[in-house]
């Protein structure tokens, strides 16, 4: 449970962007670097993908982007300090 509240909250703060603005500032944020272009593209699709799954039960997508969070959390890249 606290890695799915700490993913709902970090999605949260980038709520006021565009979705591909809101992926780069997720990826800055947690990995220090920009998204290549596949990246932006797979992130989005994942949102469109879980929004369309939830079909219309999570209209404010909320659910896709703490998803995307989640998934992020784990990513190798993420793990190691440098």
């Amino acid at each position: 449970p606290f890695v799915l509240q700490q993913a709902r909250l970090w999605s949260q703060g980038t709520e006021e962007l565009d979705p591909s603005e809101r992926i780069r500032a997720m990826y800055m944020r947690l990995l220090s670097r920009p998204p290549s272009d596949t990246e932006v593209e797979s992130a989005l699709a994942l949102i469109h993908d879980v929004q369309q799954a939830a079909d219309g039960k999570a209209a404010d997508g909320k659910e896709a982007w703490s998803i995307l969070a989640h998934a992020m959390f784990n990513f190798k890249e993420a793990w190691f300090v440098r």
